[in-house]
């Protein structure tokens, strides 16, 4: 990941372009999520498919518990849209189908820093997730 490509407006505050690049082979295992509690992210495929995966809150615990597990969606990005992740949504790193993916990522400043929960759900849950292609 290459953080601060850009700076851009985001409604009054500044915000940054990542970019990032996924490769193969990776396993389609996922064992952690994030959210972002008071920051949408926007994901922008620009080369490549990949899959990413998503869950919603069950409420606005900063907690793991507040994963509802049977929420849990896959979805392909095949490079003809981009995402808008809202906040308390809880996803993770795309998983590469082609040999390698890139995606332009716009956060507000310090999300990262200010703005990032991340669960072990292999710790916390005794759970990790298998993608079956």
């Amino acid at each position: 990941m290459w953080p601060d490509i850009s700076s851009i407006d985001l409604t009054g505050e500044t915000g940054r372009v990542f970019w990032i690049e996924v490769k193969k082979p990776r396993p389609f295992i996922c064992e952690n999520l994030e959210r972002h509690m008071s920051s949408v992210e926007v994901l922008i495929p620009v080369g490549g498919q990949s899959i990413a995966l998503f869950a919603l809150s069950k409420d606005d615990a900063a907690s793991s518990a507040g994963i509802d597990l049977d929420s849990i969606k896959a979805f392909i990005l095949d490079g003809t849209v981009g995402m808008n992740i809202k906040e308390k949504v809880w996803h993770w790193l795309p998983y590469s189908l082609s040999e390698k993916a890139y995606f332009a990522v716009v956060l507000r400043n310090k999300t990262h820093k200010e703005d990032l929960e991340i669960v072990d759900l292999k710790k916390t849950l005794d759970l990790s997730i298998s993608l079956a292609l």
